[in-house]
């Protein structure tokens, strides 16, 4: 009775490491970029309870460790390549690129108080609002949320 609990249990154990490795993204898919690109985004897990911890008693958060913007821009790129990411430079008529970069970036982390934005809710992470230059905003977005993004900015504009 026991030799056939343990044989079940081995047959499990196998079928899920099986499982495991099947079901892993394909390195350089899109799948496999997203996990990546979280995974330098959030941090590991001593980093994400550290900030929560910090954030608790109310102590300035460390800033992100060397090299982790590097390895979010690099897989930011792969995504851009692969069609999942799209990048998009907008030129403003009517207000700073740097006002409006802070504006959009503050909607994009409070994006349920328009009721427009909640579908950003899963793919907020992705998105980036950079002023390069005085009057110009660049947006880098999934493809499938930046005409909802290029229309709120639009719409802020003006005046």
């Amino acid at each position: 009775m026991r030799k056939r609990i343990v044989t079940g249990l081995l047959i499990l154990a196998v079928l899920g490491v099986v499982a495991v490795v099947l079901t892993r993204p394909k390195e350089g898919s899109i799948a496999w970029h997203k996990r990546e690109y979280l995974s330098a985004y959030e941090g590991s897990w001593e980093q994400r309870a550290e900030k929560g911890l910090n954030r608790l008693f109310g102590k300035p958060t460390p800033s992100w460790p060397a090299g982790r913007w590097d390895l979010i821009e690099k897989h930011q790129r792969a995504l851009i390549e692969l069609g999942y990411l799209e990048e998009r430079k907008l030129v403003l008529s009517n207000r700073a690129g740097n006002v409006m970069a802070v504006a959009a970036n503050t909607v994009r982390a409070n994006r349920s108080a328009d009721p427009g934005l909640e579908r950003l809710r899963d793919t907020h992470r992705f998105i980036f609002v950079s002023a390069p230059e005085t009057n110009t905003l660049v947006i880098v977005a999934p493809r499938d949320d930046m005409p909802v993004l290029v229309e709120v900015i639009r719409k802020a504009d003006v005046p």
